[in-house]
């Protein structure tokens, strides 16, 4: 049986690129990258010249990085676009079904992919996309008249996915720490996602590679302390800007060195302001943290610190020496989804400004 990886952001790609290399069997496997993030174009080079590539197509595909602000019929015409190829793909390259490992399911790629594989018997996967196969986050339910419309736009598998690998024609689940998974999806098989799958892509020049891409020698990578920046428009949205800027402001008092790493998305430049800080160096936007966690490992940061992204918890899992620190309860915010599997993982989330300054003295001294 073949197989097919539809990915959406670079740790879906490090996973996928992990899982296909050390652990599918298949016959062949098709990679999908769907353009959410920068530099999409980039990591389709990267992996096509990898000597351990372990695909035999990788295709790209428009994304909501490309169309973010286009009108809402532009949109809507890419991702019809989107659905038109991938039946393609299945009409021509995967017959007679596959294995399906789907990163986002509520996406209209991932549920036209699962319902065309279930149909001709297929199995479908839903990989863990971070934080939400463990925390207790529902999307808001869509109103019924956009049910509908979408049903006539893209097809009538459509469906209201509200958490993340809840589609009816997903059967499987593959996470990196079972034990954890959050109630609604413990119904489905869970398959354990070794460490390795991560771990081997430093073993080899795939990691290298995509550094050289952001032109960053691996070897010469020296990081004390990385302070991973929330996207300015959650700031924005929740008025957190001037809170979140005091908090950097007692981390750049307390550290002595620090690298700052602002969000692939963010489209404010340096809203920080610490370019001119010889204090703070800027790692490069598009580079994901996900990568810069897997070229570390061996020489781990003291810290890092960040507040309720999916990074954070990865840092945790390969570098197991930095102490990871989410000022998620500092901000007040209202997406405190991911604070238990926070806990469980080890990452420290300080309630006060004061726990805060106590664990950057402690840890910097």
């Amino acid at each position: 049986m073949n197989s097919v990886y539809l990915v959406y952001t670079p740790y879906h790609i490090l996973t996928a690129a992990g899982l296909a290399s050390l652990y599918d069997e298949s016959d062949k496997k098709y990679l999908v990258i769907v353009s959410d993030f920068a530099d999409a174009d980039m990591f389709c080079h990267v992996i096509s010249k990898w000597n351990r590539n372990p695909f035999l197509e990788i295709i790209l595909l428009d994304g909501r990085y490309n169309i973010s602000n286009e009108t809402e019929i532009k949109r809507v015409n890419v991702f019809r676009k989107n659905v038109r190829l991938l039946k393609d793909l299945f009409n021509t390259k995967l017959k007679d079904g596959c294995n399906a490992f789907i990163y986002h399911d509520a996406n209209v790629e991932g549920q036209i992919i699962a319902y065309l594989n279930y149909k001709k018997g297929g199995t479908n996967f839903y990989v863990e996309d971070g934080t939400s196969a463990y925390s207790n986050y529902i999307a808001p339910t869509l109103p019924f008249y956009k049910i509908l419309i979408a049903r006539v736009v893209y097809g009538k598998f459509y469906e209201n996915v509200r958490i993340l690998g809840m589609n009816r024609y997903i059967s499987k689940i593959m996470v990196f720490s079972p034990e954890n998974v959050r109630t609604e999806l413990r119904n489905k098989k869970i398959i354990k996602i070794p460490k390795q799958v991560l771990l081997s892509l430093n073993n080899n020049i795939f990691i290298s590679n995509l550094l050289k891409s952001y032109g960053i020698d691996q070897k010469k990578l020296d990081i004390k302390n990385v302070f991973i920046a929330a996207h300015s428009d959650h700031l924005i949205k929740y008025n957190l800007m001037a809170r979140y800027k005091i908090l950097f402001g007692c981390c750049i008092t307390e550290l002595k060195d620090i690298h700052v790493k602002y969000h692939p998305r963010e489209r404010i430049p340096d809203f920080l302001d610490v370019e001119k800080d010889p204090k703070v160096k800027i790692i490069p936007q598009a580079l994901p943290m996900e990568i810069l966690s897997l070229s570390l490992i061996g020489r781990e940061p003291k810290m890092i610190i960040g507040d309720i992204s999916t990074s954070l918890l990865t840092a945790k899992i390969l570098l197991k020496p930095a102490r990871v620190i989410s000022l998620l309860r500092l901000l007040n915010s209202e997406n405190v989804y991911p604070e238990e599997i926070f806990k469980k993982e080890g990452i420290i989330i300080p309630k006060k400004v004061t726990q805060l300054k106590k664990e950057l003295k402690s840890h910097e001294s």
